[in-house]
This record gives structure tokens, sequence and C-alpha cells, in this order.
């Protein structure tokens, strides 16, 4: 029978699943501008912090992807393979290796209304730049076809992961990151609260939020992002033109601030 107890240990362990298997104790983004373009000294710097565990950086840029006659357009998350935290939980198949270009991650909802498997080929649309970019003579766009590597869930059902430095090498800036995740050493709420403003104190062009003050975020599910009562969807800021060569998959994408999206 449900009781105060219960129902106080239920959420306890939501928020450590969210913490641990999620977007960490602290969450650091930019306040002006979409993504940290180096983040090589702020994950030094964070990392020599004496209560923090682990500071991964993550890359968030819309996409599509598509099996078959399926097509989910979500947001494709780089993570850093070699990292010791990860803001996902694998529930099956192979994680993600440092250097794999061409694996993926798929959230087990994401993978069921795919029809996708452990081992199956999944082509991948991400906008990479929001105009077209002439050197590389790609308009903005990259197309990939990645293998899933294995399963994620939890908080990551609809959600698509890939390396990193894949992602942020794609975009031309190989140490780019829409945000740093921060773990702590342990899940007291002052500790997260001290990181966030050591951060801040650190780095003023950064925006440091501890998982501790009353936001909890998802990760991107459809092009939908819900964050406590308020949801953000890939369809609902400016427009981005996909080149008629794309329309099959895309003929208009409404871009979003990752910045909002995330937090």
């Amino acid at each position: 029978m449900p009781n105060r107890a219960n129902l106080a240990g239920f959420r306890d362990e939501i928020m450590r699943q969210e913490v641990s298997s999620g977007l960490g104790h602290v969450r650091v983004r930019p306040r002006q501008v979409e993504r940290f373009g180096d983040v090589t000294a702020m994950v030094t710097r964070i990392t020599h912090l004496p209560s923090v565990k682990a500071v991964e950086p993550i890359l968030v840029l819309p996409g599509a992807i598509k099996k078959d006659g399926h097509l989910v357009v979500l947001g494709v998350t780089g993570v850093n393979a070699s990292a010791c935290e990860h803001p996902y939980e694998r529930t099956l198949g192979a994680d993600l290796t440092p250097g794999d270009d061409h694996g993926v991650l798929l959230g087990e909802r994401l993978a069921k209304n795919l029809d996708a498997k452990v081992g199956d080929e999944v082509n991948l649309q991400v906008l990479l730049s929001t105009r077209p970019r002439l050197v590389l003579d790609d308009e903005g766009v990259g197309n990939y076809t990645l293998t899933v590597r294995g399963l994620v869930g939890f908080a990551a059902l609809d959600s698509l992961f890939v390396n990193w430095g894949f992602l942020a090498s794609e975009t031309g800036d190989d140490r780019s990151a829409s945000a740093l995740l921060v773990w702590a050493r342990n899940d007291n709420v002052n500790v997260a609260r001290q990181i966030a403003s050591a951060v801040e104190h650190d780095f003023p062009d950064a925006a440091g939020e501890s998982c501790h003050s009353g936001k909890r975020s998802g990760w991107p599910s459809r092009g939908r992002w819900s964050i406590g009562q308020r949801s953000f969807s890939l369809t609902n800021r400016r427009a981005v033109l996909i080149p008629p060569r794309l329309k099959p998959c895309w003929t208009v994408l409404m871009k979003s601030s990752v910045k909002e999206l995330l937090f």
C-alpha cells in the first residue's frame, strides 16, 4: 500500500537515476551563445574541483533519423565515449567506443518506432550549420549511415547518441559543446550548488544549474523536450530552409535554440 515513506523512497530513486543515468548533478551552459567553442579549459578546471567526480561535454544538433519507411525528427546528442559517466542507461547491446564514427545508440522507444534493432543500419541527417558551407559544399547538412550498437532506457527512451568527437568535428569545431554535464562525488544538494557557483565564478559567460533547482530535464523525443511544466518543440523557433534534394526527408525544419531545449 502506498504511503508517504514509500513515495519518498520512490521519488529519491527517480532523482538518483535521473542524476546517475541522466544529466548529472550540475549542467553548465553558455549564457548568451548557443554553444561553447572550445571546452578544453573548462573541462580541465571543473574536473579539478575537489567535489567533482566527472565532467562530460555534450553537443546537441537538430537531426532526423530514417529506417525503411520510418522517419523521426529529433535532437542528435554527441557524448564522450571515453567518459566514466554517461547521460543514459544502456539496456541492450554494446556502448559507443572512442573513435567509433559509425555507431549510434537508440532509445528503446525510438528503436521500436523505427523498427530498428542492434546491428541494423539507419540513415541519419544532421543540421550542422544554419547556412550552406560553401567550402565544404555540403549545404550545412550531414548525411550518415550508422550502425545501431546498443539501446538505452530510462530518461533516454526517445533519444539518439553518437560520439561527441565525431559530431563536433563534422561542425568544423571539434571541441565545441552545447553543455557540460557534471557529476559530484556525493548527492548532497549543497555540494551541487557549490559546484554551480564555482563554475559561474571561474567562467562568467557560463551558467551553472544544479539538479536540485526544481527543474527536471528530459532528452529530445520526437522533436520535443520537456522541462518541468514547460516544453519546447524543434518546430517552434526560426525557420531553416532545407535544400530541395533533402525534401523527401525534410521540407522545412524550425531550428530551436539548443540552450532553451536543454534547459
